[in-house]
């Protein structure tokens, strides 16, 4: 993993347990009915690399109309992950990595009447969908691939929470931050320093019981991840990452 090997060659220790398993959505008449309007689609987004890969899977190449058709994406990676199909033309934020900061981009201030398809995983925030229909888009979703928790063994993680030999945690998605308090019960997990990747994950932490939530990261990326564990100071250098599924 990218991340751990940053966090290992800047001298701290890195753990990485997945929170998240991908799979392909079953294959149903959402697909079938995207494919036959794909050319219409003013703007279409995909939400992150894993959005691309499960949604090229799907989609049909032949019918993307890209004189038409804007493609979009919240970040760095998923920018990469298009351009490596061959789409170079992409909108995307230059540092706020999320919904939020794809939304202040001018192209998305007035959308009224245009068409707009989000791809993306099952389930998620409902804010950029939200937010382009209060601007008057008709925006649909293509929902290509679902996010489970993975049959693995957890209880080396638990023991070293039990046992305050982390400095710091941090999750890339609040569904893997949902599984985490799924699979470690310890309360003394809100007493260790949380990292999360944006304000939303923030605040949705504080809400859990996090007691000591560092700086955010200013985006998702590893390298971003990776200065604001820098600005951490402490004695410490224990630190454990979870899984970079967006």
């Amino acid at each position: 993993m990218p991340l751990c090997q940053l966090i290992n060659s800047s001298g701290g220790t890195a753990m990485h347990y997945p929170m998240l398993e991908l799979e392909a959505t079953p294959d149903d008449s959402s697909i079938a009915s995207t494919n036959a309007q794909l050319a219409s689609y003013d703007k279409i987004i995909f939400i992150s690399a894993n959005a691309v890969k499960f949604g090229f899977e799907v989609l049909d190449r032949n019918l993307l109309n890209t004189q038409h058709s804007q493609l979009a994406c919240v970040g760095e990676q998923t920018a990469s992950s298009l351009g490596k199909l061959g789409y170079v033309d992409i909108l995307r934020p230059e540092r706020d990595f999320s919904s939020e900061g794809l939304l202040r981009l001018s192209a998305f201030q007035s959308v009224e009447k245009q068409r707009i398809l989000i791809v993306r995983g099952k389930g998620g925030r409902e804010l950029l969908k939200q937010i382009l229909e209060q601007r008057g888009a008709k925006v649909d979703y293509l929902e290509c691939y679902q996010r489970l928790l993975p049959s693995i063994d957890y209880q080396p993680l638990c023991a070293y929470i039990q046992g305050q030999s982390i400095d710091v945690i941090s999750c890339s998605s609040n569904q893997a931050l949902d599984n985490l308090l799924t699979v470690v019960k310890e309360p003394v997990l809100f007493d260790i320093a949380f990292l999360p990747i944006s304000a939303n994950m923030a605040t949705k932490a504080k809400q859990l019981g996090f007691k000591y939530i560092i700086n955010t990261a200013n985006n998702a990326s590893d390298e971003a991840i990776l200065e604001s564990l820098c600005q951490f100071q402490t004695s410490k250098t224990t630190i454990i990452g979870k899984n970079n599924e967006r």
